[in-house]
């Protein structure tokens, strides 16, 4: 039997700091009301994915200044939990070695993830120049949640660029991300 997913509390509780960033202390007690249980989190404690994607949902509505609808609400929760992973030692750290060279950071997602998860396996292909697919097995996140993740780092790095998803088991998500350069971006305008 698979392990069930984790995540690192240090990742989980950038979803709380977002939350006390925007909305204050009183954002925090919504939030932990919501949630139905304290918010205390060690950096290292294994938390379930299946938790933090229910934490995710309810910081992400308390977050926002509009209304998600609800078929936007996982692509949504994923481009929030990459605003929050950028605010972590380990986001930084990758940032500050590879900038912007987004190819080399997604070939490298099996290293960066193991750092983030147990019992979540991260491996990456890579299909052309500016084409990778990342496998994701026994993910615990909804199929949209990486599409949102990944398209927001390919904006956060400047590229123009699209996720398909595809889920093809239970626990089997591949997600291939295609982009363009500058370059390409200028010759689609004339």
């Amino acid at each position: 039997m698979q392990q069930a997913p984790t995540i690192k509390g240090l990742f989980v509780k950038t979803h709380i700091a977002a939350v006390k960033h925007k909305r204050g202390e009183q954002g925090v007690k919504i939030l932990e009301k919501l949630f139905g249980k304290p918010l205390a989190f060690g950096n290292w404690e294994n938390v379930p994915v299946e938790e933090e994607v229910r934490l995710i949902h309810y910081a992400l509505h308390i977050w926002s200044d509009e209304e998600i609808v609800s078929k936007y609400l996982e692509y949504e929760a994923g481009r929030f939990h990459f605003r929050n992973f950028l605010t972590t030692p380990l986001a930084k750290t990758i940032i500050k070695r590879f900038g912007a060279n987004f190819k080399l950071i997604m070939m490298l997602a099996s290293k960066i993830a193991r750092k983030v998860f147990l019992g979540i396996e991260v491996s990456s292909e890579n299909i052309d120049l500016h084409k990778v697919k990342i496998i994701i097995k026994n993910s615990a996140y909804p199929l949209e949640h990486f599409s949102g993740f990944f398209e927001a780092w390919l904006s956060y790095v400047g590229l123009v660029g699209m996720v398909r998803a595809v889920k093809t088991n239970t626990h089997l998500f591949e997600y291939t991300i295609i982009w363009k350069t500058a370059d390409q971006k200028k010759l689609d305008k004339s």
